[in-house]
């Protein structure tokens, strides 16, 4: 009986280490259009350049690092499924190491890119990079060792909106 109470326990405490808490924050950006939901407060760096605004959204839990970057033209950009194709390139080449699984995504009628990644050094990275209108939106969620669960996946990306207008 005594076994059993600990096992039950034991599977109690475990569940509640791999399980997201439903306390996330929300924080949204009416400069870069978007809300999403982040394991605590994000820190945020917004910079301003001559041709664009960029707003990093980063939050850090126990186990993973979150973090989206936002980048607002002046412009609407023109051939976004190319050149969100040459950004990904882009950052894997800078990341170095292998992508372990590639596909699509869709934010309303707009198409980005996701992958899975394993860096050079051994970091599991979760990327994801969409092109909405007059902004460059990349999402990350970084381990040192292993991948986020799915459930995590979903938690982070799944709360992005873009904010209606």
């Amino acid at each position: 009986m005594k076994k059993s109470i600990y096992l039950f326990l034991s599977a109690i405490i475990l569940m509640s280490f791999s399980v997201p808490s439903d306390n996330w924050v929300t924080f949204k950006s009416k400069k870069a259009n978007y809300k999403i939901d982040f394991p605590k407060k994000p820190e945020i760096k917004e910079k301003q350049g001559k041709r664009s605004l960029t707003v990093k959204a980063k939050s850090i839990d126990e186990h993973y690092r979150y973090s989206l970057i936002a980048t607002v033209a002046k412009n609407e950009y023109k051939g976004t499924k190319e050149l969100t194709g040459k950004l990904y390139e882009i950052f894997i080449e800078k990341l170095g190491g292998k992508v372990e699984e590639k596909s699509t995504f869709k934010v309303d009628s707009f198409e980005g890119i996701s992958a899975k990644i394993k860096s050079d050094k051994g970091a599991s990275t979760f990327y994801r990079i969409i092109i909405i209108k007059n902004i460059i939106y990349q999402f990350t969620i970084i381990s040192g060792t292993d991948y986020a669960p799915q459930e995590i996946q979903t938690k982070f990306f799944g709360s992005f909106n873009l904010l209606k207008k």
